[in-house]
């Protein structure tokens, strides 16, 4: 078999290196390249794993083996290839998706959780007029413990708070406010945790200047909030009348 899988590869001019990942469909194996190209055989994807270096290939879930040099991040269990594709994990543990992890952050070092990517991903707020942050719930190695971080803030955010962005990014919301009301966090915990979408209003530093804060969840565990300040809702109002 090892004879026919390297005949296969070479025939059809296949590097291992240049594979993305293997995708059982029906009766047929698919085979996705890096140069976009999908190849399909009949050949079964554990006979290409018994010829492979077992070190390039994560089995994620029954029929998906994915390249670990292609695996851009990895949340809750939800595999996601520098391609934009995404499959799910098989259930496992909190520890087990950590040893994954571990396998691949060991051969390469591209891999990024989604909290170091949020950045990259709200990228596109970074001009905004309107401010704009991301906070993620985080929990301590227990599954208590749990506290806000902020993980993104545009410019606007960090104008309307008076603050830079080495006050704010990565620190803890308690750290960064430590006389905010903590009812607040419920209500952040909730967007984050269920996906519910609230519109808080608070004061900012104590003050008289009133904001209204438009939550939902980007993704699981994690508060994006675009602010507003009421006064400025009331002057853009005016101005059109």
């Amino acid at each position: 078999m090892d004879t026919k899988i390297n005949n296969f590869l070479q025939k059809k001019g296949i590097n291992s290196s240049d594979i993305m990942y293997f995708t059982r469909e029906g009766q047929k194996t698919s085979i996705h390249i890096s140069n976009s190209q999908v190849i399909f055989t009949y050949i079964p994807i554990k006979a290409f794993l018994n010829f492979l270096d077992a070190n390039m290939f994560i089995t994620v879930n029954k029929g998906i083996v994915l390249g670990v040099d292609y695996i851009s991040s990895i949340v809750d269990g939800v595999y996601t290839m520098c391609d934009g594709s995404s499959f799910k994990g098989r259930s496992r543990t909190p520890a087990q998706h950590k040893d994954n992890i571990n396998k691949i952050t060991r051969r390469t070092s591209c891999i990024k959780t989604i909290s170091e990517r949020i950045p990259e991903l709200f990228s596109v707020m970074d001009n905004s007029p309107i401010a704009f942050a991301v906070i993620e719930v985080t929990f301590d190695n227990d599954g208590h413990g749990m506290d806000f971080v902020f993980r993104y803030c545009n410019e606007a955010m960090l104008k309307l708070e008076e603050l830079s962005a080495d006050d704010i990014i990565d620190k803890s919301f308690y750290e960064v406010f430590k006389d905010s009301n903590r009812k607040w966090m419920v209500s952040y915990a909730d967007v984050a945790l269920n996906g519910s979408k609230k519109i808080i209003s608070y004061y900012l530093n104590n003050s008289k200047r009133k904001v209204l804060a438009y939550c939902y969840q980007p993704y699981e565990r994690f508060c994006a909030c675009s602010l507003i300040e009421v006064e400025s809702i009331i002057n853009v109002a005016e101005n059109l009348i």
